[in-house]
């Protein structure tokens, strides 16, 4: 996903895209290069600093199974960005050596099926922007580049903690965070397939 105009200007630069152009409003918005979109503000008591939120965003198009990604299509309209979408399918493996590890790990880590912080599918390729509202052409800000861990098995950007908001308005920085196919879809380990397209995360 290329990112274009003049404001979140370090995520730009870590996909090697252009940045994000963002206008202050009550719910902010930003053009990228597949459409405009529209994302939503987070404020806290302990902190005078408001955040742009822009949750969603897809860089990658439906997946063909076991193939490469590829760009996403471009949107008609102006795309909702104030909620989490689609995360990727999950694996939490048992371990014969610690029955309960299973269960710990789910636990900590896994998103209902269908819960607040979106769904899970394989339509997932998609990254979230936390962003001081201060932001601007000409006030940048550094940019942390978040992915997941989860032994390329299980994990989802929209965890709850992984939201970014508090470390954008406390630290005023920009925070991205994305998606990856995990476990098969991800890393099938399938013997067949060409040595450059064994991460398909």
């Amino acid at each position: 996903m290329k990112l274009q105009a003049v404001t979140l200007l370090s995520a730009a630069t870590i996909a090697g895209a252009t940045p994000l152009d963002v206008r202050q409003a009550a719910n902010p918005s930003a053009t990228v290069d597949t459409g405009p979109l529209t994302g939503t503000t987070t404020t806290f008591a302990s902190s005078t600093a408001t955040v742009n939120k822009f949750l969603g965003i897809p860089f990658g198009s439906i997946p063909e199974r076991f193939e490469p990604a590829t760009a996403a299509p471009t949107w008609a309209g102006t795309f909702d960005a104030t909620s989490y979408k689609t995360f990727c399918v999950q694996e939490f493996a048992s371990n014969p050596n610690d029955p309960g590890q299973r269960d710990r790990t789910i636990t900590v880590f896994n998103e209902p099926p269908n819960g607040p912080q979106g769904t899970e599918g394989e339509d997932c390729l998609n990254l979230n922007v936390f962003a001081p509202a201060t932001a601007s052409s000409t006030n940048p800000k550094a940019v942390m580049f978040w992915i997941y861990g989860g032994a390329l098995a299980f994990g989802a950007s929209s965890l709850r903690m992984y939201d970014g908001s508090h470390f954008a308005a406390d630290q005023d920085i920009i925070i991205v965070t994305i998606n990856y196919r995990t476990n098969i879809f991800g890393f099938p380990g399938y013997p067949g397939q060409p040595t450059g397209e064994q991460n398909l995360g």
